[in-house]
C-alpha cells in the first residue's frame, strides 16, 4: 500500500518551509515538529560521520524518504508506507511542483507567503488522500 502520511520541505538547517500531513482523527499536531527535528538531527549525525545525506529511514510502520536539492539546500521529505522507488518519483515531482509555483510567482522560497503555501498544500493534498489516484496526480505535475 502506498499511503503517504506527510510531505515536508525543509531547509538544510532544519527550518520547515512547507509541511502537509494527512489528517488522522486524534493525532497529535506535534508530529510535523518531531519529524523535522528528527531529520535535522539525523543529518547532523551523518555529517559528523562524514556522510552527506540519507535517502530512506525504515521505521516499524512506515518509512521516511528524502530527496536533497543541492542547488537550493532544501530537503523534500515524505513519510509513507511505500518503497524507495515510488517515494523517489513522488519527491522529485514535489520538487518540480514547488519550484514551478515559485517561478510562476517570481519569488524565492524565502518569500513564500500564506496564500502561496495554501495553493501548494492543496496540490499536496492530492498525494496525501488515502485513496488518491497517484498516477493521475503525477500526470497533473507534468504540465
Amino acid at each position: 500500500m502506498k499511503r503517504i502520511q506527510g510531505l515536508y520541505v525543509i531547509e538544510k538547517e532544519g527550518t520547515p518551509i512547507l509541511v502537509h500531513e494527512r489528517y488522522t482523527q486524534g493525532k497529535v499536531e506535534a508530529e510535523s515538529v518531531l519529524v523535522v527535528n528528527f531529520i535535522t538531527a539525523f543529518q547532523l549525525f551523518l555529517a559528523e560521520l562524514g556522510d552527506s545525506k540519507f535517502y530512506t529511514i525504515e521505521l516499524k510502520n512506515s518509512n521516511i524518504h528524502s530527496y536533497y536539492d543541492k542547488e537550493n539546500d532544501l530537503y523534500f521529505i515524505m513519510k509513507c508506507e511505500c518503497q524507495s522507488e515510488f517515494a523517489s518519483g513522488v519527491l522529485k515531482n514535489l520538487r518540480k511542483l514547488f519550484f514551478s509555483k515559485l517561478s510562476k510567482e517570481m519569488i524565492s522560497f524565502q518569500e513564500l507567503d500564506n496564500g502561496i503555501k495554501e495553493d501548494l498544500r492543496k496540490s499536496m493534498e492530492e498525494l496525501i488522500k488515502p485513496k488518491a489516484n497517484i498516477e493521475t496526480f503525477l500526470e497533473v505535475l507534468k504540465f
